[in-house]
């Protein structure tokens, strides 16, 4: 319902021509960060394809939309213009480090000259996997019962919604997502065995991410890289020592292949209850000095929270008049 109200208020803006007016003047100030996925056609995947923000002919035209009133800036900028009060600027970020990123993405905003920082989960990287979301997702999809069966982890039987089964899988994912990560290892396994799938293929891990030289390719290309993880658990749902490490030897893998510093990091899931104050802790103990969450909204130039920036998310029902009514009037529509 909120969604529609929003689409209804975004077409009204587009067809008066009022959001115009508001992009050009100064409704808002501060640096609105967009968050992207991945790019390209998700319609016949098989993985969580709540997970594609736009195709790529969408992103292109979003990166233009963009430029046309508004500058985007690099991680590199993100300091200055936050201190500027005068600042409306836009930035652009990309979580996980899926190889359409690459393939997608990379090559329309080097067409613009326009800069992008990845945040990347290394272990995906060093040992192709399949991640947890798009895991459960391909076990929910493949799965050849009516339903998924009654079990102590998601409670009694959850009817699948055909064809696409999307709220199944929203329900299996929000599961995991409760979970203290000592449990998320015998969770996957039992939906796995309740299914009656068994677990994902190993060969969708090894066609889903980036590879390093990729990486470093992009980094050659005014491309800006931060941390994800290593594994992409929960934080705030796994031991502050599990903590140290997963945000530790993150920064340590990127340093190491892209001989730079790292002083960016966004958070798995990214919610407010994904992060707590032992990760602030371990953030600042490894040298970052900002970190994003997925909390819609504009980044202020005064008040600001390094540890807690909001970024809005791109999402594949974002269509060109909500796109643009995020660039008009983000306080509302972001």
């Amino acid at each position: 319902m909120v969604m529609q109200k929003k689409q209804m208020l975004a077409d009204a803006l587009d067809r008066t021509g009022c959001g115009k007016l508001l992009r050009l003047a100064p409704s808002w100030r501060g640096v609105l960060i967009l968050n992207y996925h991945r790019i390209g056609e998700s319609r016949h995947s098989l993985l969580d394809r709540n997970l594609w923000s736009a195709t790529t002919e969408e992103f292109d035209q979003q990166i233009r939309m963009i430029m046309r009133d508004f500058d985007i800036i690099s991680l590199a900028e993100l300091g200055p213009a936050l201190k500027n009060r005068r600042s409306r600027a836009v930035m652009i970020t990309f979580d996980d480090g899926y190889v359409d990123n690459y393939i997608e993405a990379f090559p329309v905003l080097k067409t613009y000259n326009a800069s992008a920082t990845f945040f990347i989960t290394t272990g995906f990287l060093d040992v192709p996997q399949v991640p947890w979301w798009d895991e459960i997702a391909w076990m929910v999809r493949t799965c050849r019962l009516p339903h998924i069966p009654a079990n102590p982890w998601t409670g009694g039987p959850i009817p699948f919604d055909e064809p696409d089964r999307e709220q199944a899988i929203r329900r299996v994912l929000a599961a995991y997502k409760l979970l203290e990560g000592s449990s998320t290892a015998e969770y996957m396994a039992v939906l796995a065995d309740a299914l009656q799938t068994g677990r994902a293929p190993l060969h969708i891990g090894h066609e889903l991410w980036m590879t390093w030289p990729m990486i470093r390719e992009m980094s050659q290309s005014r491309m800006f890289f931060g941390g994800h993880t290593v594994n992409h658990p929960i934080l705030a749902n796994i031991a502050p020592e599990a903590q140290d490490f997963e945000i530790g030897e993150c920064r340590r893998r990127l340093m190491q292949e892209l001989s730079q510093p790292i002083t960016a990091f966004s958070y798995p899931v990214g919610g407010e209850a994904s992060f707590n104050m032992h990760t602030r802790d371990m953030l600042k103990k490894h040298g970052y000095e900002w970190a994003f969450t997925f909390i819609g909204g504009v980044v202020p130039n005064r008040r600001l929270d390094p540890f807690a920036l909001q970024r809005a998310a791109v999402e594949s029902d974002v269509n060109r008049p909500l796109f643009r009514a995020m660039l008009s009037l983000p306080q509302l529509f972001a």
